[in-house]
């Protein structure tokens, strides 16, 4: 598995006061139906220059990037441990993975 540098999940979608959407991370979110995690901001100014249907395709989009990232992972690495990582979907996959680790510009 990749170190991770990114803020731990789950990352979830909301909507703001002005209305706009964003995507906050949420750290040990509830603990006997109390809030008890911290909120963190991980998509806000970004979104807020598009329309709010463009808004929310985005979010989520960014919400889920973290089990985006492990399930990618998962596959290559069982395409490895099969023997069938010489696919070029393999490559790609790999590619990206180094794109969302900041390993390739």
């Amino acid at each position: 598995m990749a170190e991770r540098n990114w803020t731990a999940g789950p990352w979830v979608v909301e909507k703001d006061r002005a209305g706009d959407y964003r995507v906050i991370a949420e750290t040990n979110p509830t603990k006997e139906g109390r809030d008890m995690g911290a909120r963190w901001v991980i998509a806000d100014s970004v979104l807020v220059f598009l329309y709010p249907e463009e808004q929310l395709k985005h979010a989520h989009l960014i919400a889920a990037a973290p089990e985006l990232f492990e399930a990618l992972e998962a596959c290559v690495a069982s395409l490895v441990d099969s023997g069938r990582d010489h696919a070029p979907s393999v490559e790609q996959a790999r590619a990206a993975l180094a794109k969302a680790k900041g390993e390739q510009v």
